[in-house]
């Protein structure tokens, strides 16, 4: 061992155990984890008291955003002063508004006017007056400047906006993540930890990386966590095994497990079956399999997900049911009898594993609360299929949902409200149908594919922002020099195209590391494009027959691919 690396493994640096706190309830905050954030700061008596962006927050305060300010500041601390102003401020917005039953509630249930009730009864009393003399008018005139003051109430907003800034740290999102990144970086680097770029740090299972020596596999067990090695990205273009179903049945779905172990399929007959990704036999170290007692449904089975630890898997019928699997036995841990009235087509767990994400043919796209067994959230607006539902990458506040109505809508995944909806073709009279939505990952891009030649490429930013989808959207080809444009424009956060050569796209698929982009046209082809460039690098024929679904291995260059044909085919580089 080297003396650098002696002596940082002998060096120690000094971290308060309240500064480890704020970190862990930042990540419960970001992940909306909220009775557990507020239950880790009641025992700890530590207060997260940051914000991930202080300036939007000073500018939603300056935009009477009241919903989404108290959400922001629910975790902070603010002087007693700052918060009865604010509170009472949001009070008097509410009853300019003829929002009388909100501003009542924000009286009487918010622990900052509790405390005023006690501190500074007169104030208190004041407020309380208010609400009665407007409640008693029925619509009365508001007299802005008697309550507001000379001032106004913009300008008591804006000294709001400034009291509340001076009082909250601004912290970059995701501290706790990036933290331990650096971290396995620099034990990479430094030979602990073998190269790769995925990590188990939980229960440290798995196969170390990339033919690494026993010494580093041992050391990176101690540490609890074991790299998964990652391919180089290339394209799957050589079949190694077809998988034949029964003569009668096809896979209408098809999904990797996140620990690459399994491919699990859903067929019209019902039935799920488990697959070995090496081998392409039915998975044998799963006993129910071998008694020949499968997972399955009544119906067709239309959808499947995996939870993040490989253990459960959720399924979703033609006939709106959803039920959820434990792996390793094949036991069903829970049925939803009557999730949807249509098809459910898409299907996607939590990040916690405690909810799943559905989307329908009954028009909705809804969450489901798998300890309840109960339907927690509808999103409902569009006017046909919906046929993705996802959750907007790197937030869980927001839903996506794609829809054969030709658009793509934004929810509000606490509200259930719609936030934004847009037309990728806006020059589509009837509305080309969105097929699916799909994150680029290290790219804030996601990947909007529609039945048509062409799958638009939209940064992350204009899903919640006030901006329109340009018209004028680039237009690729297959010159060197439009990819060259291609390029630039993605890097820029401009909207992109890719396209086929002149068929539908079905489906599709961006890799685990985000190099290449997968199209699947409704002729069987494959057309796969690297990122930021628009001249189709390789096409792959599927199958003959029609192509059903597909799905890509979650770290090795595997894709699976589904079709009519009653065949499952694996495809590797």
């Amino acid at each position: 061992v080297s003396p650098r690396v002696l002596e940082w493994r002998m060096s120690r640096v000094e971290v308060e155990s309240s500064d480890v706190i704020r970190l862990v309830a930042q990540f419960l905050a970001e992940n909306g984890l909220d009775r557990t954030l507020a239950t880790l700061q009641d025992e700890s008596g530590v207060e997260l008291n940051t914000v991930s962006n202080a300036a939007a927050l000073s500018a939603d305060i300056e935009g009477g955003k009241w919903p989404a300010v108290l959400k922001q500041i629910g975790g902070v601390q603010l002087t007693a002063a700052t918060a009865f102003s604010l509170y009472e401020h949001v009070v008097f917005e509410m009853a300019e508004a003829r929002e009388l039953t909100v501003a009542r509630a924000v009286l009487l249930h918010t622990p900052a006017m509790q405390k005023m009730r006690v501190e500074q009864p007169q104030r208190y009393g004041r407020i309380e007056r208010l609400l009665g003399e407007q409640q008693k008018q029925q619509g009365g005139a508001f007299h802005a400047t008697m309550v507001y003051g000379k001032d106004g109430r913009a300008g008591r907003r804006k000294k709001l906006a400034e009291a509340v800034r001076g009082e909250v740290v601004n912290v970059r999102p995701s501290r706790l993540l990036n933290l331990i990144s650096e971290a396995l970086k620099w034990e990479q680097h430094i030979g602990v930890l073998p190269p790769g770029d995925r990590v188990d740090l939980f229960n440290g299972g798995g196969d170390a990386a990339g033919g690494q020596a026993a010494a580093s596999a041992a050391q990176s067990s101690k540490l609890g966590a074991v790299v998964r090695s990652a391919d180089q990205e290339r394209i799957p273009r050589r079949l190694y095994k077809t998988i034949k179903l029964g003569k009668k049945s096809f896979a209408e779905c098809v999904a990797f497990s996140p620990n690459g172990k399994y491919v699990v399929s859903g067929s019209t007959d019902g039935f799920i079956e488990v697959w070995d990704v090496k081998s392409g036999k039915i998975s044998a170290d799963l006993k129910y399999q071998l008694d020949d007692d499968l997972m399955m449904h009544k119906h067709p089975v239309h959808s499947l997900a995996f939870s993040r630890d490989s253990s459960l898997l959720a399924s979703g019928s033609s006939q709106g049911r959803i039920k959820v699997w434990r792996l390793a036995t094949g036991t069903c841990e829970r049925k939803f009898k009557s999730a949807h009235s249509g098809a459910v087509v898409s299907i996607e767990f939590s990040k916690d594993s405690t909810q799943l994400l559905t989307a329908s043919m009954d028009q909705t796209a809804r969450v489901h609360g798998i300890r309840s067994g109960r339907t927690l959230k509808e999103f409902r607006g569009h006017t046909s299929y919906v046929n993705h539902a996802t959750y907007m990458p790197n937030n869980h506040e927001f839903v996506l949902t794609a829809s054969s109505d030709g658009t793509v809508k934004v929810w509000n995944s606490s509200t259930s409200e719609c936030v934004k909806s847009f037309a990728p073709d806006p020059t589509s009279f009837k509305g080309t149908p969105i097929v699916r939505l799909c994150a680029v990952p290290r790219s804030r891009h996601v990947l909007v594919l529609t039945r048509s030649p062409r799958a638009y490429v939209v940064p992350l930013e204009f899903f919640t922002s006030n901006a329109t989808m340009p018209v004028d959207a680039y237009s690729s080809s297959t010159s060197s020099s439009s990819a060259s444009a291609a390029s630039s424009s993605a890097a820029s956060g401009k909207v992109n195209q890719y396209k086929t050569r002149g068929c539908d796209i079905v489906n599709g698929a961006v890799s685990s590391q985000g190099r290449f982009v997968y199209l699947l046209g409704d002729d069987s082809t494959l057309y796969c494009y690297e990122w930021g460039e628009t001249e189709i690098k390789k096409q792959v024929k599927l199958h003959d027959a029609e192509v059903v679904a597909l799905s890509l291995h979650p770290f090795h260059n595997v894709l699976a691919s589904t079709s009519h044909d009653g065949t499952i085919k694996l495809w590797k580089k």
